[in-house]
């Protein structure tokens, strides 16, 4: 190669050179090209002659934060040389072509993966060459269907007895149960339930040592339904919720629970989640606190 050097000199000192308007890598050095540096004559006669610094400009690239690397050529014989350049696992490798595979397969999978890594692709030159128009799909029939687990046994409570019957029975949330405004003090909402596995079997699911716990989704459901049923549809913000102690179904039986509502102005309202041992409220009762938080009726949202 070294008698046609001086020629190819020649001829190149003939053409004009400029700046590279985008970041690159000299493979005489395995460097940055400095901004404002032409690769004259003199430096093409080099790059022709000697040895490319392919491993450097790897290492180079890998430094500046670049770990996608597209090969521009009919096979993947530099994509493999610079896996080995860099650390294992290190980088992601795409072709443009490969032998033996269908070249549009080959460059809209390699399309495809740059998409996925946050590449900002030019989809109208992708385009252009394409007649295209825009249609209107079909929206989706959302079925709107009731989800709540049905008892396991209709009309009959956990312990065998016959269920409490109300005159909106129907339309108890099976979380909450029935619902009592109080006369005294004015505005407070109190509602009692009777939480088990059997009518809640979606809770056996929860357990911690073995042990059936109601999870904090429930405590948040049993709020925001408690503030629909006494208030209507808000909207309303949930905050400060606070959980005091676990809550625990026992394998038999039901676990009394009872959520309150109590106002604080015409703005808030606070909740709190309470429970006692057995199925029957009755006077002198220990009730144990759970679950506390505010409710915030808005009219920004």
């Amino acid at each position: 190669m070294d008698p046609m050097l001086p020629e190819f000199e020649q001829t190149a000192r003939q053409v004009h050179f400029e700046a590279p308007r985008i970041p690159l890598i000299s493979n005489l050095t395995g460097k940055m090209l400095q901004p404002g540096e032409i690769p004259n004559a003199d430096y093409w006669r080099r790059q022709t002659r000697e040895a490319v610094q392919f491993a450097a400009g790897m290492r180079t690239l890998a430094e500046q934060g670049y770990d996608v690397f597209v090969e521009i050529g009919p096979t993947n014989t530099l994509l493999n040389m610079g896996k080995y350049c860099l650390p294992p696992g290190v980088g992601t490798w795409l072709p443009s072509l490969l032998k033996g595979q269908e070249d549009w397969q080959v460059l809209l999978n390699t399309l495809a993966s740059l998409y996925v890594r946050g590449v900002n692709l030019d989809w109208v030159e992708f385009d252009r060459s394409y007649a295209r128009r825009r249609i209107s799909l079909p929206t989706y029939p959302f079925e709107r269907e009731c989800c709540w687990l049905p008892t396991s046994q209709a009309g009959a409570s956990s312990n065998g007895k016959a269920p409490r019957q109300t005159s909106d029975s129907v339309q108890q949330h099976p979380l909450l149960g029935p619902h009592l405004e109080l006369a005294q003090p004015v505005g407070n909402h109190v509602w009692n339930s009777e939480l088990n596995r059997r009518d809640l079997p979606y809770l056996n699911d929860h357990r911690i040592q073995g042990t059936v716990v109601v999870p904090v989704s429930v405590y948040i459901e049993m709020a925001q339904a408690a503030t629909v049923e006494a208030f209507g549809t808000g909207p309303f913000v949930l905050k400060e919720i606070e959980f005091k102690k676990a809550l625990f179904l026992p394998e038999k039986g039901s676990q009394m629970v009872q959520v309150i509502l109590s106002p604080h102005g015409d703005e808030e309202t606070s909740f709190s989640v309470y429970s006692s041992p057995g199925e029957v409220v009755q006077p002198q009762k220990s009730w144990i606190l759970h679950a506390i938080g505010k409710i915030h009726h808005t009219s920004d949202m």
